[in-house]
């Protein structure tokens, strides 16, 4: 998967096991990367934290945890 998914799109495919949360939190760092020196929008990206929390989140999921497939407090 080139692009980023919508947040829908991530859902469904994380449900599915087409794509994982780590898969999906690297994606948004690359983006982030790219397109941040022209936007100036983000004070501090947190790239550590965010992978932390997306592991956590595969984990759980793969645990079989079904509400982890939603957005969770627990996973950022």
């Amino acid at each position: 998967m080139s692009q980023v998914p919508t947040i829908a799109e991530a859902s469904r495919l994380i449900e599915a096991k087409k794509l994982s949360p780590i898969e999906l939190t690297d994606m948004l760092l690359k983006r982030i990367h790219a397109v941040d020196a022209k936007l100036n929008s983000f004070l501090l990206v947190t790239e550590d934290l965010a992978r932390k929390t997306a592991k956590k989140a595969e984990e759980d999921i793969m645990a079989g945890d079904r509400k982890s497939t939603r957005l969770n407090s627990s996973h950022g």
